[in-house]
């Protein structure tokens, strides 16, 4: 009997090192998402006139230049505007995550953009996928990661007299 009681002590003292973090995404304003969501995309689609205009000629290289880059920083503002970046990750994996996240979207914008048809037909496509890509980038800057502490795994099994307010098993 003293051996068994060993053997399951032991036991309960190597399982709390398997620890299960929970994390939990919420969007902490999700007017704010969506009406820059629907600014993006409209203001995307507003590039097709734009590119029509510069592929017949009614539109110096200059001017379409400037445009663009007006559009471009316009979009920086709003995926930028009113972001409680201190808020958005609760520990450096997610922080980290969410840098990759922005990295590899960032890098399927610049392989599109770099790629645009001039069959406005196919134009309209692509700047669906990349309204898409822009979702996705305001998803990552605007979505707040939450994480539990993390939780035991013995902490379920045990009745709640058998633990301290540490999380230390009690002999």
């Amino acid at each position: 009997m003293m051996q068994e009681d060993h053997e399951y002590q032991y036991a309960l003292l190597e399982t709390p090192s398997k620890r299960r973090h929970r994390c939990g995404l919420s969007l902490p304003n999700p007017r704010l998402f969506i009406a820059k969501t629907l600014f993006v995309w409209a203001a995307s689609f507003a590039f097709i006139p734009l590119i029509a205009a510069d592929n017949e000629g009614r539109l110096t290289a200059v001017a379409y230049a400037v445009i663009l880059v007006a559009l471009h920083v316009l979009f920086l503002v709003i995926y930028f505007w009113r972001v409680p970046f201190r808020e958005l990750d609760s520990n450096w994996r997610s922080l980290v995550a969410r840098l990759l996240g922005l990295a590899a979207s960032v890098y399927l914008l610049w392989i599109v953009a770099g790629s645009l048809p001039a069959n406005l037909g196919l134009l309209a496509i692509d700047l669906l996928g990349l309204c898409c890509v822009h979702t996705l980038i305001l998803l990552l800057l605007t979505v707040k990661v939450e994480s539990g502490a993390p939780k035991n795994v013995v902490e379920t099994q045990l009745p709640p007299h058998a633990i301290n307010d540490d999380g230390a098993i009690l002999a």
